[in-house]
């Protein structure tokens, strides 16, 4: 039995005693809400947090309900982050990062490389610590790297991140040095 989550959202509405137009307050138009609910169209992500906060549950909580997928929960955060990270909001992408990473590695060692990926390039942002947010890159390069010679794509884009942080700190040499390998790695995905 599959649940939409516009019903999760309409349960927790009337278990809270809100109106529409107190959840849809905003957020999106009470009609918007009312579509949710019937699963006539589905909330943003943005939209879906927001939800979450006003009705006092996690994000997870739209995605699992009695052990069932609603919908594919790692996806949508990788989405998420993705998006904070174009509008360059690194305050909401470290506190994404941090509700999940202690039950990242069991969910997925890639979801746990993306999320400590992530940590880095937000901490450098944040607290423009330069070595710490390489020490948080190289770990996520050994999460999935161990001892392979050969990148994989998530790995080529975590080393491309060290190179820009080298090169925002005007280390131009060091910067210029990752990026050569980066590019080796990127000609051997593309040819591999």
């Amino acid at each position: 039995m599959k649940i939409e989550v516009g019903s999760v959202i309409n349960e927790l509405r009337i278990k809270q005693n809100l109106t529409r137009e107190e959840l849809a307050k905003d957020i999106c138009e009470p009609n918007a809400l009312s579509d949710y609910e019937r699963s006539i169209t589905s909330p943003t992500i943005d939209e879906l947090a927001l939800f979450a906060d006003k009705l006092k549950v996690d994000l997870p909580y739209f995605f699992t309900t009695k052990n069932e997928p609603i919908y594919n929960y790692i996806e949508t955060i990788k989405l998420l982050i993705n998006k904070y990270k174009r509008t360059r909001n690194y305050e909401a992408i470290y506190e994404i990062i941090q509700k999940e990473m202690a039950t990242a590695p069991e969910k997925s060692i890639s979801f746990y490389q993306f999320l400590k990926w992530h940590e880095g390039i937000s901490f450098f942002y944040l607290y423009n610590d330069k070595q710490k947010a390489i020490e948080l890159l190289n770990e996520a390069m050994q999460i999935t790297m161990g001892k392979r010679v050969i990148l994989h794509q998530q790995e080529i884009e975590v080393l491309n991140s060290i190179g820009i942080i080298h090169f925002k700190t005007k280390n131009y040499e060091e910067a210029i040095t990752i990026f050569k390998k980066w590019k080796t790695f990127c000609t051997a995905y593309e040819h591999g």
